[in-house]
């Protein structure tokens, strides 16, 4: 018998009942962790396939504009491989506005990793040794981070 993600965290639940106590928690634990995987694994496919829609947008508009500069070209100029259209600019940068999953992606892995950052300064500032000065120092370089931080996502979102 194969069950889904889904029917084995159902199952799993429902084993736990008639376990004994410490086997029940583990046995719930691992299923809430598995429900809690599946999730975030959902989430990650569902991002994943919106990136891929707009990065074939995107794709498909820079066809465009090497299709349209060299007939731009070729109209103008005699040559196609010569000059650069004004359509063709204004494609791309249409193209780049259109990007919002991207755009908030690429927020939120630079966000991450001015948290690791501010993490890793706390954790400086805490070590034994550092003096008061040094560790005034970590500490602002901390909140600096998570403050840029929180200003990325928010640029991300928008």
């Amino acid at each position: 018998m194969r069950l889904t993600t889904k029917e084995l965290v159902a199952e799993a639940h429902k084993a736990a009942r008639s376990l004994p106590p410490e086997s029940a928690k583990l046995v719930t634990e691992l299923a809430t962790r598995l429900d809690v995987t599946r999730a975030a694994l959902c989430e990650s496919l569902s991002e994943r396939d919106r990136l891929a829609v707009e990065n074939a947008a995107v794709k498909s508009a820079a066809k465009k504009v090497i299709k349209l500069n060299r007939e731009h070209a070729k109209e103008r100029h005699g040559n196609a491989d010569v000059a650069e259209s004004w359509k063709c600019v204004k494609l791309l940068r249409k193209a780049k506005a259109e990007t919002p999953a991207t755009d908030a992606f690429l927020a939120e892995m630079r966000s991450r990793g001015l948290d690791e950052m501010a993490v890793a300064y706390r954790k400086f500032a805490s070590e034994e040794g550092s003096s008061c000065n040094m560790q005034s120092s970590y500490n602002l370089t901390a909140e600096r981070a998570e403050s840029y931080a929180v200003y990325v996502r928010r640029q991300g979102a928008v």
